[in-house]
């Protein structure tokens, strides 16, 4: 269905709402990516103040596809081994997972909005919130857009100074253009700020030579500039229950004017008048949006004299407007932390069968404990709250009974209140008996201990995902991160001796980190009962030694994906974070219970050669070949020698 670049609306008390997930880009997707909880409370706050919401979630495995590596990641590539597979493999294909971001615009405004907010979950893929507002904006320019989410939250001053193209300059773009040829030495933003002292690094894998360019689009930024039309009207920063009702006032006070009793008709600027019925809304939530008309069916919770005045209050409006050229974009910051009886309830059915039902879930907001490393408390505070139980026993309504059901909660720190948690898995158990718990977050192993592993056991839990940080107490330290080492040693053992199994994590990159201290780090759990799960750190504007953010990652905040191992500490190569990464793997494969006869044989050969090898994919030999499986062959990985050698001389 085509767009024309302009509209004019009519309707009366309630604005239609797009709010939007936009797709991402990465080398890969896990499920508790899809979840989009943030979405689904400010969804239901916003069609709880009356307004009609649809919400599109666009990130997909089913529709991903292959990009080519972006410039300014050329670094990874030295690292990187073309059709390399297997348990010891690095990351070999950037992808985008999801629709383009044209069809997602074209979509969203198949809806209609009179308003899109855009959710930026992170704020390294702040990109994807920019590339599908440019989207929109290239076919409706005068749509107001809002942007929310942790990303704004820890940097909203990123989404504040994007500004739209106007239209000599976005005509005919699509997608977002990247390098395809890559150049034969790293590249970098010159003047990134990264290495203060310097103009460039031996730690650093990018040359500062070249020109500052837009990482998007090869519009030359005057033209952007000339422009200043903010490319978002509203950057909403904090928590949802808190900032969607100054959002909604916001965006209810541009729409007040003259109008009638009822939504009516949409006019398009070449004078055609086309009746709002009921459109195809691809990507859409299956709860899909509910019509007014729904609304008064179903009932939805309002007395008569609450619709009344919140009726009255918006009666007349006319459409949202984007800001016009010359305006500046309205930051939009919570005051204050939502109330525990203000909190939401987070949950999303991520996967379901006509047995089996997974949900992810959230209960929890704030985090107490500090850690220099973590960005929880920029959008969340410090102060830790908890989900009244009320709210809870209504969201478990949401899941389909008579299944076999996986939960797994998102909380970082559900065990710092115990009788809490254990009285949310005792409700659950009451309706799904079965049921089966993971917190893939990560739980403290300072709040375990044999008794409460026993109950968790008990309840449902068969998998640990443990958060260990480090194993150096001076780093623990200078991270301000609780360190018990004995501690982590019984809460592995007790879990073990009950059957189940864990997955311990550790972060490599911090500062003072050195090859030598995280070949150590792998050695001391590699004996162990848990498997290796290692993060490479990775910065969020806003914690202790990224304020202000270097300019590098304002630049470019797509560099701060952990999957990226860009050395922002300096304390480690890309190459040594790459190698640190695989080793992980190797533990973990020799501690696979049972291996294929080609994993017996990779491992075999490791040990003889003193070597890290892998799977690499081989052309057929011949074209009538083409379609015959097996074409391999053990390659060596381009590692740092000096932490192999430690490692395999153990």
């Amino acid at each position: 269905m085509g767009l024309s670049t302009s509209f004019s609306f009519l309707y009366t008390s309630l604005m239609r709402i797009a709010f939007v997930v936009p797709p991402i880009q990465d080398f890969y997707l896990t499920p508790h990516r899809l979840s989009a909880l943030g979405a689904r409370i400010v969804t239901d706050l916003c069609r709880r103040a009356g307004h009609e919401v649809a919400l599109f979630l666009f990130p997909s495995k089913d529709k991903s596809r292959s990009l080519p590596l972006p410039r300014e990641a050329s670094y990874l590539l030295p690292s990187m081994v073309p059709g390399e597979f297997g348990p010891l493999s690095f990351f070999t294909r950037f992808q985008h997972f999801g629709p383009t971001f044209e069809a997602c615009a074209q979509r969203i405004l198949e809806f209609h909005p009179d308003a899109i907010l855009i959710s930026s979950f992170a704020f390294t893929y702040g990109e994807e919130a920019v590339a599908l507002a440019q989207a929109i904006k290239a076919k409706v320019p005068e749509v107001a857009i809002a942007v929310g989410g942790s990303g704004p939250s820890s940097c909203p001053e990123y989404y504040l100074r994007q500004r739209a193209f106007g239209p000599e300059s976005s005509a005919g773009r699509r997608e977002l253009p990247r390098q395809k040829a890559f150049p034969t030495k790293p590249l970098c933003m010159a003047g990134s700020g990264f290495f203060p002292s310097q103009t460039s690094s031996p730690q650093s894998p990018l040359s500062t030579n070249i020109p500052p360019v837009d990482p998007f689009y090869s519009v030359p930024p005057s033209i952007v500039t000339a422009q200043e039309i903010p490319l978002f009207d509203f950057v909403v920063a904090g928590e949802g229950e808190v900032t969607v009702p100054l959002l909604l006032e916001r965006l209810e006070g541009r729409a007040k004017g003259s109008g009638q009793a009822q939504r009516v008709a949409r006019v398009e600027s070449e004078g055609r008048i086309k009746g709002l019925g009921r459109t195809q809304r691809w990507g859409l939530e299956k709860e899909g949006a509910r019509t007014q008309g729904e609304r008064r069916a179903k009932g939805d919770g309002r007395t008569q004299g609450e619709g009344l005045a919140q009726g009255n209050r918006r009666a007349r409006c006319t459409a949202c407007k984007g800001s016009p050229s010359g305006a500046e974009p309205q930051l939009i910051r919570a005051h204050r932390l939502c109330r525990e009886d203000e909190l939401e309830a987070g949950l999303a059915i991520v996967r379901e069968t006509a047995d089996e039902v997974w949900v992810t879930t959230s209960l929890s907001r704030g985090c107490p404990k500090g850690c220099r490393f973590c960005s929880n408390h920029l959008c969340h505070g410090r102060e830790f709250r908890t989900l009244p139980m009320e709210k809870f026993e209504k969201a478990l309504k949401r899941i389909p009974s008579g299944r076999f059901l996986h939960l797994n909660f998102e909380d970082d720190n559900l065990l710092y209140t115990p009788e809490y948690f254990f009285e949310v898995l005792r409700l659950v158990k009451s309706r799904w008996p079965q049921a089966e718990f993971t917190a893939e977050n990560g739980l403290d192993y300072n709040f375990l201990d044999p008794p409460s592993i026993d109950r968790l056991v008990q309840y449902g839990f068969r998998r640990f995902n443990l958060s260990l940080g480090t194993i150096f107490p001076e780093t623990a330290l200078q991270e301000e991160r609780p360190l018990n080492l004995e501690r982590y040693l019984e809460v592995i053992e007790a879990i073990r001796r009950r059957g189940a199994s864990s997955i311990t994590y550790f972060i490599a990159g911090l500062e003072g980190d050195t090859p030598e201290r995280i070949v150590r780090q792998i050695q001391y759990l590699a004996p162990l009962p848990t498997l290796i799960g290692i993060s490479l750190f990775y910065p969020v504007p806003g914690i202790p030694g990224f304020i202000p953010p270097p300019s590098l990652l304002l630049r470019h905040p797509g560099l701060g994906r952990g999957s990226f191992a860009y050395p922002w500490t300096g304390s480690l190569t890309t190459e040594e974070l790459v190698t640190a990464f695989r080793l992980c793997r190797y533990v973990n494969l020799l501690k696979k219970q049972h291996k294929t006869p080609e994993e017996e044989a990779l491992i075999q050969r490791i040990r003889e050669k003193g070597r890290l090898l892998t799977f690499q994919k081989q052309k057929p030999p011949h074209r009538k070949d083409s379609n015959q499986k097996g074409h391999w062959s053990l390659q060596e990985v381009p590692v740092q020698d000096s932490m192999v050698k430690q490692f395999f001389s153990h």
